[in-house]
């Protein structure tokens, strides 16, 4: 990482207040949106595009812990068929680890990656993906908020060295991987892809709970519209006004 790309990392963080006791960092990622929240507490501090785990090799979901950072990796490639034609490759631009990687499971991590493209599709053997530039500016987060780590070795890890480090943290950093189709954002509902094909085609039963989580009265929906409006193709997205779909009165200040 050359030194303008590691100040703007320090930038991005000087903008965040530090935690508070009770503000204790987490990591929630919901798997159909590709998206990677950030948060102290409740408050969301950021948010990075990710890709996931494809149908054949799904990332895992349920609540796991990070528990080591690992800055310029190795990737030795594992006893899998997908990745018998990898050779062992050195840190480096070409490394599919990136410039580093963040254990929550065995043989599973938040890394970074050469390949930006991939990001927004399930496209992973499993592990979730980040920029190389947002896993060293999240790397940072981890390390400052679970590590007793002086700002000098941090900022000349992230500079990147070429040399392999690994860090065990004292206060592991909790990561909930969660797999929901449908949300209310704001005066929308948003329909996700079903990357798994783990609900029904249709989409509508998740799309009517979200509605219900939200305090609507799923009675007074209008069924015909959801149902034109949610594509047919269970891997394209939409968001949907609300003023579609319930009565006005429905809504709450």
């Amino acid at each position: 990482m050359d030194p303008g790309l590691w100040l703007a990392c320090v930038a991005a963080l000087a903008g965040t207040a530090p935690l508070e006791s009770g503000d204790s960092l987490n990591l929630r990622l919901n798997l159909p949106s590709f998206r990677l929240e950030v948060r102290a507490g409740p408050e969301r501090l950021r948010d990075y595009p990710v890709a996931v785990g494809d149908s054949a090799w799904p990332t895992p979901r349920g609540v796991f812990s990070v528990t080591r950072v690992e800055w310029d990796p190795w990737w030795v490639p594992p006893a899998s068929e997908w990745a018998r034609a990898d050779t062992i490759t050195p840190p480096g631009p070409r490394n599919p680890m990136g410039r580093v990687k963040l254990y929550f499971q065995e043989l599973y991590f938040i890394h970074g990656t050469p390949d930006p493209r991939s990001l927004g599709r399930p496209a992973s053997h499993g592990c979730i993906r980040v920029s190389n530039s947002a896993a060293v500016e999240l790397a940072v987060l981890i390390q400052e908020h679970g590590s007793s780590i002086d700002s000098a070795t941090l900022a000349s890890l992230a500079a990147g060295r070429g040399r392999t480090r690994v860090f065990t943290l004292d206060r592991p950093v909790p990561l909930e991987i969660r797999y929901e189709v449908a949300a209310i954002e704001g005066e929308h509902l948003v329909v996700l892809p079903d990357i798994y094909r783990l609900v029904d085609s249709t989409r509508v039963a998740p799309a009517l709970a979200a509605l219900r989580a939200a305090g609507f009265d799923t009675t007074t929906v209008f069924l015909d519209s959801l149902r034109a409006l949610i594509p047919a193709n269970r891997m394209r997205r939409a968001s949907i006004p609300l003023t579609r779909l319930v009565p006005t009165a429905d809504f709450r200040p």
